[in-house]
């Protein structure tokens, strides 16, 4: 069994931040997963990855996305488990598609990153 951190991080971290999605209701990436039968009946999709390749200036597809999963059926049974333990058992599943193709699976998506994480987590102000 290997261990990761649940962190996006690039070689190099110039920039690191948040980020928040919507999930879709009804083409999302869990119905992504059980259309292309990648995803266990019963399994419920606790959390996603995704990176690009290394680009030079000009975005190159397809991106990597992996999806994590568990088996454990309903959310409070998730919570309870993710609670009462420092390490998180799931099912990784790995994937490659076109990067619209995965911002096409949420119903809104956002990313903030700021150099070195300086603005993580901090108010700012700004004039228009």
């Amino acid at each position: 069994m290997k261990v990761k951190d649940f962190l996006a991080s690039t070689p190099d971290d110039d920039y690191r931040g948040t980020a928040s999605a919507d999930r879709a209701e009804r083409s999302g990436l869990q119905q992504w997963l059980v259309e292309r039968g990648l995803a266990r009946h019963g399994e419920y999709l606790l959390g996603v990855e995704f990176a690009t390749r290394e680009n030079h200036g000009v975005h190159v597809d397809p991106v990597r996305v992996t999806a994590l999963m568990d088996n454990r059926g309903d959310y409070a049974s998730i919570q309870e488990m993710i609670d009462a333990s420092t390490l998180v058992a799931v099912r990784r599943v790995s994937v490659e598609m076109p990067l619209v193709e995965f911002f096409g699976l949420f119903r809104r998506l956002s990313m903030a990153f700021s150099a070195n994480g300086t603005l993580t987590n901090r108010r700012y102000a700004f004039l228009e």
